[in-house]
C-alpha cells in the first residue's frame, strides 16, 4: 500500500480486493470474498477495516468489517434492492480512535464481480470479466495465471462486456492477439518446461497450445529461439483453426479505403 502525498493515505491495490456480489431475486443482496492487505503490520491496533456502499438513490453506507489483518474475510447482507447494477463500494481503513474518523488507507471504486464472473464458475482457458478500467476497451490479466489462470478484462465503458466478447471484430482481432500473449507469457518469458498433463493453468494453456494442428510437439528444454517459433506457429495455427478469415470477412470486404 503505497504512500500518497502530504496526507500520509495508503491506496490498497485494486487487485488485493476480491468482492463478489451475491443477488438473488427476493433475497438481501450480500457482498463476500476477501482483501488482502500488505504492511497490515503498519496499521496502527485503532484501524478498522470499513466497507462503504453505494447505489444511487438506494443505498448510500458503511460497513464495519472488522480489525485489521493481513487477509480480511467479508461477508456483508447490505439490504434488499430491485438489483445489483450501479453498485459500488470503496474499502477503507479508518482509525476508530480518531475523532475525524481519518482514512488511513483506501480503495476506490472497488469492482464488484456478478454471481456469472465468481471464480469458481470460470469455465474454459479464458475468463471473460468486467475490468476496473475506462481504456483502452480491454486487457489482458496473467498476474493469475499461477493460480486462477488468464482473464481477458473488458472496459467498464463496454454496457454488455460478455456479449462485446462475442462480437466478430473482438474473436477475429483480439482473442488471436490474445492468444499470442498467453503463449509468450507462458513459453518464453517464464520457460513452462513442466509436465503438461499437470493440472494447472500454465500446463492446460500449453496442452491446448500444442493440440492446435500444424503446431510442432512441445519440449521441455527447448531453448529460446525454438520457444519463439512455437509462439508464432500457435498463432497462426489458432487463427487457421478458428476460421479467422469467415470472422473477419466483414472487414476484408471493406478494401484499403
Amino acid at each position: 500500500m503505497p504512500r500518497l502525498n502530504y496526507t500520509r493515505r495508503r491506496t490498497i491495490d485494486k487487485r488485493q480486493v476480491r468482492l463478489l456480489v451475491d443477488a438473488r431475486p427476493g433475497d438481501e443482496i450480500r457482498i463476500r470474498g476477501h482483501i488482502v492487505l500488505e504492511e497490515s503490520s503498519a496499521l496502527p491496533e485503532s484501524a478498522s477495516v470499513q466497507l462503504y456502499v453505494c447505489r444511487s438513490p438506494y443505498l448510500r453506507r458503511t460497513f464495519v468489517i472488522g480489525p485489521v489483518r493481513p487477509r480480511v474475510e467479508v461477508d456483508l447482507e447490505i439490504g434488499t434492492l430491485p438489483d445489483a447494477n450501479g453498485l459500488r463500494a470503496d474499502v477503507r481503513i479508518v482509525d476508530v480512535e480518531d475523532p475525524s474518523r481519518r482514512i488511513l488507507a483506501i480503495c476506490s471504486r472497488c469492482r464488484l464481480a456478478g454471481n456469472a464472473d465468481d471464480d469458481e464458475r470460470r469455465t474454459g482457458l479464458l475468463g471473460v470479466r468486467r475490468g476496473d478500467f475506462d481504456l483502452p476497451l480491454w486487457k489482458v490479466h496473467l498476474d493469475e495465471l499461477a493460480g486462477n489462470g488468464v482473464w481477458l478484462e473488458i472496459s467498464r465503458r463496454v454496457p454488455d462486456f460478455r456479449a462485446f466478447a462475442t462480437r466478430s471484430e473482438v474473436q477475429s482481432l483480439v482473442i488471436p492477439e490474445v492468444v499470442r500473449r498467453v503463449a509468450w507469457k507462458v513459453l518464453v518469458e517464464e520457460c513452462f518446461s513442466d509436465d503438461p498433463e499437470e493440472e494447472t493453468p500454465a500446463a492446460r494453456w500449453v496442452r491446448w497450445c500444442f493440440r492446435l494442428p500444424g503446431v510442432g510437439q512441445f519440449n521441455g528444454d527447448a531453448g529460446r529461439e525454438v520457444r519463439e517459433r512455437w509462439v508464432d506457429e500457435i498463432a497462426e495455427a489458432f487463427c487457421r483453426d478458428c476460421g479467422l478469415e469467415r470472422r473477419a470477412a466483414g472487414f476484408l470486404a471493406c478494401g484499403d479505403d
